[in-house]
């Protein structure tokens, strides 16, 4: 399935061994082009799979001790080179 084709849901969730999301200390990259690469790596090699829930934008912005913007612009680009698909959380 190509990349373009994919369906994932932002939601809360917890991160499970499958779905690696990794920043690197030392890149010279941007923070949130760094999680774009991640995001698109697991589903290049099938961690994520048609309709997966990822992790939600206050996830895993804790999870990886990233500000919540970061992890928002990175959502934001995933959207645009993905079918990437957001809810409201009902109360």
């Amino acid at each position: 399935m190509k990349i373009e084709e994919m369906v994932l849901i932002p939601a809360p969730c917890k991160i499970e061994d499958k779905m690696i999301i990794s920043i690197p200390e030392n890149s010279r990259k941007p923070k949130y082009v760094q999680v774009v690469d991640s995001i698109t790596n697991n589903i290049s090699i099938g961690n994520f799979v048609m309709d997966d829930k990822i992790p939600s934008i206050n996830m895993l912005s804790e999870e990886l001790y990233l500000s919540r913007d970061t992890v928002e612009k990175a959502y934001k680009i995933l959207k645009e080179r993905i079918r990437l698909c957001t809810y409201s959380r009902q109360v």
